[in-house]
């Protein structure tokens, strides 16, 4: 069985889609949210 060589997913999009999205906040919301520096 081949592999398919893919390219690694960017841990931007892994946020995005699964933080985000669902939870309806922007990228400024979140770290405001955790208690972190942007």
């Amino acid at each position: 069985m081949r592999r398919k060589i893919r390219r690694p997913t960017h841990p931007g999009n892994i946020i995005k889609e699964d933080y985000l999205l669902p939870l309806a906040i922007t990228i400024k919301d979140m770290p405001d949210t955790l208690g972190v520096s942007r």
